[in-house]
């Protein structure tokens, strides 16, 4: 578990990294623009940046509302080691839980990208703000949570709740279709209705939608399970 000299940084780190990530995807040759905020890449980098900039706020002052890791705290305040208080012990679940839920949201972005996305890609790979949206702020704040994030807070309830994101974000994006919404435009200027090919019913009809969306569930709850078996490790050790 890093220490807070680590642990702060690094979440300043990821709030500039998450950032800059979202900003380039607007800006530099090759975005869409403030469209951009219509996919679930940049949900989940908003979240994520903001939740880092939530961590960096808690570990400002090394005390007992710091919800760091236990060694952490701890080693900040050696009168909590022995506390009974469970306001002490147990701080912040709700910023614990909501970065758990998050990380299994974002590391969905990281494999379906690769997966799925980047092999039938139109537009370049290597850019700046597709490194980072779809690479770096995953993978950081994936690292953060498993490393900085102080265990205990996870119930086995988290596993469905955080099956939630990503079905509102489905919601949204067929209604920004029944809407007439237009994401972008392909290279030959045909308008694209739909964020994700996988959604698209007109392609790959309702049945592949449906196992692509089945398929997204799946994935979610297991990330979210093996996080909850991680969290009960962690707390247990």
């Amino acid at each position: 578990m890093f220490d807070r000299r680590v642990a702060l940084p690094f979440a300043i780190l990821g709030f500039l990294l998450g950032l800059s990530g979202v900003l380039a995807s607007s800006l530099e040759d090759g975005g869409y623009g403030w469209g951009n905020l219509a996919y679930f890449t940049i949900w989940t980098n908003i979240a994520a940046t903001v939740l880092f900039a939530l961590w960096a706020i808690h570990m400002r002052k090394p005390d007992e509302r710091d919800p760091v890791s236990p060694a952490i705290s701890a080693a900040s305040n050696p009168a909590l080691i022995h506390s009974p208080d469970p306001a002490q012990t147990n701080p912040s679940p709700t910023l614990r839980r909501w970065t758990m839920y998050i990380t299994s949201s974002i590391i969905l972005v990281l494999v379906a990208y690769w997966t799925l996305l980047a092999p039938v890609s139109e537009y370049p790979l290597v850019t700046f703000s597709n490194m980072t949206t779809h690479l770096a702020t995953p993978i950081l704040f994936t690292t953060f949570y498993l490393t900085c994030v102080r265990p205990g807070a996870i119930r086995p309830r988290d596993i469905p709740l955080s099956m939630d994101i990503p079905i509102v974000y489905v919601i949204f994006a067929y209604a920004l279709h029944a809407a007439g919404y237009v994401f972008t435009h392909d290279l030959e200027g045909r308008a694209v209705r739909f964020p994700y090919f996988f959604l698209d019913f007109h392609d790959i009809g309702w049945t592949w939608v449906a196992i692509y969306i089945v398929a997204i569930a799946v994935g979610v709850a297991l990330l979210s399970t093996l996080f909850w078996a991680i969290d009960r490790r962690r707390a247990n050790s």
